[in-house]
């Protein structure tokens, strides 16, 4: 039994890298959360923010934006670029996004995208001023340190990226699980008792 216990934490390691070897498909990065305002976006208004990750592989933005009361249906353009060079287009309707919501924004993994800087810009090329206009959530300070945007603050996003070179990943992984080992050695063996009690509990 004890030599059960022994190994119960090594067995779970090893079955949450396959886990993840096999699995894996995007992996959070920066993350800027603070919504403190919303920026509206209208014909010849686009909004910006400059990016850099920090890993290979970047595949995955989520940034916030607001469509009050559904009712503005127009398309915005989403654009990622380098030098004023565009790497990535995707085009979403405007009735796809909710009344305060996270959007998803996926596209080919960019293999070395490690350090780059790229430009984020999102428009709405046919939203009159007079129309109720999707907005984007904004900080009131720059508390994103490796870009910046035209409006004070920062756009609220996160990155997300594909592993490019998944053993890496993985040895990354496994050099984390071992530090953790000896903390992860109790906790695993609380979870067991706790789950043998209410087995027995339920076999009464």
């Amino acid at each position: 039994m004890k030599k059960v216990l022994s190994l119960y934490p090594i067995i779970i390691g090893v079955l949450f890298l396959a886990f993840s070897f096999v699995f894996i498909r995007r992996v959070p990065e920066v993350n800027q959360g603070v919504v403190d305002r919303l920026v509206p976006m209208y014909q010849n208004r686009p909004v910006s923010q400059t990016i850099s990750p920090q890993h290979d592989g970047l595949n995955v933005i989520m940034i916030f934006l607001k469509n009050r009361s559904l009712i503005n249906t127009d398309k915005i353009i989403f654009t990622l670029s380098e030098n004023e060079k565009v790497i990535r287009t995707i085009e979403l309707s405007g009735s796809n996004i909710g009344d305060g919501d996270t959007v998803r924004f996926q596209f080919d993994p960019i293999p070395d995208s490690a350090g780059h800087t790229y430009s984020l810009r999102l428009e709405a090329p046919a939203t009159q001023v007079s129309q109720t206009p999707i907005e984007v959530g904004f900080s009131n300070t720059d508390t994103y340190t490796l870009g910046s945007s035209p409006e004070p603050g920062d756009m609220s996003f996160q990155l997300f990226y594909k592993p490019v070179n998944k053993a890496a990943y993985i040895s990354e992984l496994a050099t984390i699980f071992v530090s953790r080992l000896t903390p992860l050695y109790g906790i695993s063996v609380l979870i067991s008792l706790f789950v043998c009690f209410r087995l027995v509990k339920l076999l009464k």
